[in-house]
């Protein structure tokens, strides 16, 4: 790559240990010249961003999903659009995160009184 001009991003520790490890890869044994960190990382995502398909940008998504993030979205869009704006996927989804927190509480108040809510075991003295 030879554009003198560099945009910077920041990575999580363990990728660049993954990059350093590649870097040592495509530089050993090469004299034609030495691959910086910088020429490698472009490279890698130029060349990744080509063979990016549906179903990995769903893992990606999956990987950094917030659920708080996701639900003030869905207020925001139920403000400004109205209730019949969210999607049939989007009720579902809504559902399913409703719930869980319905079923947590209600396992909760089913609880008999005096009950060891801790998870830890008693022991009986």
């Amino acid at each position: 790559m030879n554009d003198e001009r560099l945009a910077k991003i920041a990575i999580t520790p363990a990728a660049d240990t993954e990059l350093n490890k590649a870097l040592e890869r495509v530089n050993q044994n090469f004299m034609g010249g030495r691959i910086t960190k910088a020429d490698l990382a472009s490279y890698l995502i130029l060349e990744s961003s080509k063979s990016l398909d549906d179903q990995t940008v769903k893992a990606i998504q999956k990987l950094y999903f917030k659920q708080v993030t996701y639900l003030d979205s869905l207020v925001k869009k139920l403000k400004s659009e109205g209730q019949d704006s969210l999607t049939p996927e989007e009720f579902v989804e809504l559902r399913s995160m409703f719930a869980g927190v319905l079923e947590k509480k209600r396992n909760r108040s089913q609880k008999e009184p005096g009950e060891n809510t801790s998870g830890a075991a008693e022991t009986g003295a």
